[in-house]
């Protein structure tokens, strides 16, 4: 009797620990069940820049810039999630030339000869950007801490693109004329021919969508039950050239001037360097730090 009772008392304390444990069990999945849906608002800042290249010795400068989002993520799996967003990013540059000596504008039968000195020119280039990322989560083992690493594309559409430059100086040096088989030398018809400062002027910058690759790795911070804050390493680099194809001549001079002996002929800047041929190979290039907030739906 007494070994039936202790049998039972045994199965019993048994049972009763197992259903305890199981309850222990269930209630950490409760709390580590992946949402399905995730929305994310966040801000990011680095070096947020244009790239190109540049002729006849001008240098370029990276810029620093930043941007803010939002973003939605759908999981496929715990670990497999695809997301996808609208980021206002801002991206900015600058570049320099020491002097622009002898360029040639031709119009027709005439080619003005002039030279620049100290060209200085910025950039800023506010795009939509749409990333579209594949992303993998991997817990880190402690509660609901991950590591989450993307990759995909972001297109960039141009929504408020704007660029400033200012020139030391400005001379004419002369001009021929083919038809006439003469050069006038505006040294010697107009002395002394001084070069002109031109103050800074602004316009708006011509370029075209830009498609990035993309990558980020996060770290994700649980902060209530279905909400994480989060910090991501990104990066994005421009797939295509973004320049426009119809490029300017930098600087366009009047032929309606047809004495050039009583009269300094007239010239116009057209816009940005990045929209004559000085200027190839534009692209968007971003590397820094995003701080997102993140709630499960």
């Amino acid at each position: 009797m007494n070994a039936l009772f202790f049998t039972g008392a045994l199965i019993a304390t048994f049972a009763g620990s197992h259903i305890l444990h199981a309850q222990e069990l269930e209630q950490p999945v409760k709390t580590n069940k992946t949402p399905r849906s995730v929305i994310s608002a966040g801000a990011f800042g680095g070096i947020q820049t244009l790239t190109y290249q540049l002729t006849n010795k001008g240098v370029r400068s990276i810029g620093l810039s930043g941007g803010g989002g939002v973003g939605y993520a759908f999981h496929i799996t715990r670990t497999l999630s695809v997301s996808a967003g609208a980021e206002l990013s801002n991206y900015t540059a600058s570049l320099v030339y020491n002097a622009l000596s002898n360029q040639v504008y031709r119009n027709g039968g005439v080619r003005f000869n002039y030279s620049i000195t100290e060209y200085w020119e910025s950039q800023t280039a506010l795009w939509l950007d749409v990333p579209i990322l594949i992303r993998l989560t991997v817990p880190t083992g402690v509660g609901r801490h991950a590591i989450r690493f993307a990759g995909g594309v972001k297109f960039g559409l141009p929504a408020n693109l704007q660029y400033t430059w200012s020139v030391k100086g400005h001379k004419t040096l002369s001009a021929i004329l083919d038809y006439e088989s003469m050069e006038y030398d505006f040294n010697a018809i107009f002395p002394p021919n001084t070069a002109a400062a031109l103050p800074e002027q602004t316009g708006r910058l011509l370029l075209n969508t830009s498609i990035q690759l993309a990558a980020e790795v996060t770290y994700c911070l649980p902060v209530f039950a279905q909400s994480a804050l989060s910090l991501s390493a990104y990066f994005s680099y421009g797939l295509n050239n973004i320049q426009n194809p119809k490029k300017k001549q930098l600087v366009t001079y009047s032929t309606a001037d047809a004495d050039l002996r009583n009269k300094p002929p007239q010239y116009t800047y057209n816009g940005s360097i990045l929209n004559t041929a000085f200027a190839s190979s534009i692209r968007t290039f971003a590397l820094g730090l995003k701080l997102q907030l993140e709630w499960g739906l």
